[in-house]
């Protein structure tokens, strides 16, 4: 597995929860995390830090 892959599977819980919770269907989730990570991933780059997956509030 790449260090992306790896990096992408320890994320993958905190954005999939919420995603899941706000589409109601995991496919959809998924496909939503698998494509928002490349962003979030550039974003953490850019940015120095590793930014916080906050939890939905509902």
């Amino acid at each position: 597995m790449t260090a992306t892959a790896e990096e992408f599977e320890r994320h993958r819980p905190g954005l999939f929860a919420p995603a899941d919770r706000m589409l109601g269907a995991a496919h959809e989730a998924e496909d939503a995390v698998q494509d928002a990570y490349p962003r979030f991933s550039a974003r953490r780059r850019g940015h120095g830090g590793a930014p916080r997956v906050q939890p939905a509030r509902g």
